[in-house]
């Protein structure tokens, strides 16, 4: 899936690169493009649509915890209209580092990154796209999206559990 400028073009302005899909951060040649620079990233979902959930979450069992919740549960959690699905820093890692544990937990790895777990378990996880932007204090730049996030839609993102 090419990424579509005009459907998150607010983000794009904000200087927000990559927009690559899942399915294709999975090859270590795209992977190499995100920055081995501290930042945000986000997990965008392409599709306007409310995606369908599978029974069991794909991402990895990290310390023996199978990250699968109740379709209920996600069904709670889904905030309708939001292209943002998830909100992620790196404040001792640089975005590549994260993004490459983000990506090895979403392909069944036993990896720590169970921040964003949600994501895995949407039928159309490999078509969601990955974007980041480098800055100096991640940790405040996460937390100046996820205000401006909230203050539209009263909620955190889709998969953020914790502010």
């Amino acid at each position: 899936m090419e990424f579509n400028h005009k459907h998150f073009e607010h983000i794009h302005a904000r200087g927000f690169r990559g927009f690559l899909p899942v399915s294709t951060l999975i090859s270590t040649e795209k992977l190499n493009s995100v920055p081995h620079q501290p930042g945000v990233y986000l997990v965008l979902n392409p599709t306007p649509e409310k995606p369908k959930w599978l029974s069991k979450s794909v991402g990895g069992h990290f310390k023996g915890k199978d990250p699968t919740v109740t379709s209920r549960y996600l069904e709670r959690q889904w905030v309708d209209g939001a292209k943002i699905l998830y909100v992620g820093h790196t404040p001792k890692r640089t975005l590549h580092e994260r993004v490459s544990e983000l990506i090895e937990f979403g392909s069944g790895e036993p990896i720590g990154h169970r921040g964003g777990r949600l994501i895995w378990q949407l039928q159309n996880h490999n078509e969601l796209l990955i974007c980041w932007l480098t800055h100096n204090d991640p940790v405040e730049m996460r937390n100046k999206i996820l205000r401006e996030f909230k203050s539209k839609y009263n909620a955190l993102p889709f998969a953020n559990l914790r502010n």
